[in-house]
């Protein structure tokens, strides 16, 4: 299903599914896209077997996607690409992976703002009582060779006030990922009231040590990532190096991070922290 420069298009309780295809950029990419749209709202639809189920592109803005589904594919499950895409909710949506497939991509991820082509990057972004379940890191038996990461929540370079409310990530590699290394700033990420479950537990090749519930890497410039919040989370059976993992580096501090009243549960963290944060101003 193609939105393409449309005003209020509405979907309800719709389905897509197609067979595997491994090619970036054939007819089967994706499952529902709007690119240029405004003002959309996609409820109780569903998606599976694609390599992206549900993306929003170049200037779509008020969508709103309530009660949607989508399992079974082989990048991203719903994906915003970036160029001033905005005013986005996504209200309890689910995002289940597959279990091998990888059509390329290196990283499989439910949910995932930004984009590395857009600079521009994703502004205003909510999400409400989201799950993604099953992102685990695995090696890649089809596309691109190598090990693969799996990322419940993304956060890609350029993007601004990114909220996550009473979400989940269960049996992932990585719970949120910020990755900012283009000199984009990523601006004013909340992560409140969510679960992290199961992170790194049976990660496989690529994961176990190396896994997260939360990392924020900004590597480009100085004030690549300001504004990161981190509040009243429950982190629970993970095992990867932290819990939460907040990192500039020499030469890029990150500014202005908070992180409060938050529950790590055991015995299931092995790593050393349970809180992580280096070369940070403000803390």
């Amino acid at each position: 299903y193609s939105m393409r420069d449309s005003y209020r298009p509405l979907g309800d309780n719709c389905t897509a599914s197609f067979s595997w295809n491994y090619t970036v950029g054939t007819t089967y990419d994706y499952g529902f896209t709007a690119d240029m749209s405004t003002g959309g709202i996609l409820r109780s639809c569903r998606v599976s077997n694609t390599r992206h189920g549900f993306s929003a592109d170049k200037g779509t803005a008020g969508f709103i996607y309530a009660d949607c589904v989508s399992d079974n594919t082989t990048a991203s499950c719903f994906d915003l690409q970036g160029g001033w895409t905005r005013d986005i909710v996504y209200s309890h949506c689910v995002a289940t992976s597959s279990d091998t497939r990888n059509s390329g991509d290196n990283t499989k991820s439910g949910f995932l703002a930004g984009n590395t082509t857009f600079k521009a990057g994703s502004q205003w972004i909510t999400y409400i009582g989201c799950v993604a379940r099953g992102f685990q890191a695995y090696t890649s038996t089809a596309g691109a060779a190598g090990a693969g990461e799996g990322v419940g929540f993304g956060i890609v370079d350029g993007c601004s006030d990114i909220t996550y409310m009473s979400c989940r990530v269960v049996d992932s590699m990585f719970g949120v990922w910020a990755l900012s290394l283009v000199g984009s700033p990523i601006r004013n990420v909340t992560i409140q009231g969510c679960l992290f479950d199961g992170i790194a537990v049976g990660a496989g090749a690529a994961g176990g040590a190396a896994a997260l519930p939360i990392w924020v890497n900004a590597g480009a410039a100085p004030g690549d990532v300001d504004g990161f919040y981190v509040r009243g989370n429950t982190f629970t059976n993970c095992s990867g190096q932290a819990a939460a993992r907040i990192y500039g580096n020499s030469g890029n501090t990150l500014a202005n991070v908070i992180v409060e009243n938050n529950t790590w549960v055991g015995p299931g963290l092995a790593g050393v922290f349970p809180l992580d944060i280096r070369f940070v101003d403000d803390p």
